[in-house]
């Protein structure tokens, strides 16, 4: 109870913000501040999304990355599935001259949560990216996860990807104790499955989902 912890002498910092998280999952409502300032682009804007095994020494399994027009649907995707090192190669490769075509360079590359940037750090390491070309991609990431604690206060309860893009897209809110989906055990099963077609398109529209999602969110703060 915040009330009583604020009687019982505990220090106020952070009591207040407690008070109004607890009463927008009641609520079920957005409360929104004041307007972001979210970085935009000029011609287009790209989404990036990678997923590691934390099992397999945290090896990139899938890459998603698409673009489109400022405050447009994607209108180009691309999901890759990396299951060796010559596959995250080439999938960096095709990544990163997208990325660097003069159309594209400059232009903000938006994504969720720390867990890319550092699945992307150890790709470029992994695979020996120049230096200076990884460090003026990561540069253009934006990472909407602070942009959203800093614009709204969301009915979630640890404003988790999976948290925010339901808000973001009207959809049923994960409850408090459901995981996250472990797609890495999805791809770790995916050599030895009777069907690995079937599983590599489940992670292939997982990625093309996650596009979607960042998008919805990073169109959130226009809405």
């Amino acid at each position: 109870d915040v009330a009583a912890l604020s009687a019982a002498g505990v220090p106020s910092d952070g009591l207040d913000r407690m008070r109004t998280q607890a009463r927008t999952l009641l609520d079920g409502q957005v409360l929104r501040h004041r307007p972001a300032g979210l970085p935009r682009g000029l011609k287009r804007e790209f989404y990036l999304r990678l997923e590691s095994d934390p099992l397999d020494r945290g090896e990139p399994f899938s890459i998603a990355w698409g673009e489109a027009a400022p405050r447009g649907a994607v209108d180009v995707a691309r999901v890759a599935i990396m299951s060796t090192r010559d596959e995250r190669a080439a999938a960096l490769r095709e990544m990163v001259e997208v990325l660097e075509a003069p159309a594209s360079r400059d232009e903000p590359i938006y994504t969720f949560g720390a867990g890319t940037a550092g699945a992307f750090d150890a790709l470029a390491e992994e695979l020996a990216l120049e230096p200076a070309r990884a460090g003026d991609l990561a540069g253009r990431f934006v990472d909407l996860a602070p942009w959203v604690r800093r614009a709204a206060v969301l009915p979630v309860f640890l404003y988790r990807f999976d948290e925010v893009a339901a808000v973001a897209r009207n959809l049923p809110r994960p409850s408090a104790g459901q995981a996250e989906d472990a797609l890495f055990v999805l791809h770790a099963g995916l050599a030895a499955s009777e069907d690995p077609g079937a599983v590599r398109r489940i992670l292939e529209e997982t990625g093309r989902e996650a596009l979607e999602s960042l998008r919805a969110i990073r169109s959130w703060f226009t809405s």
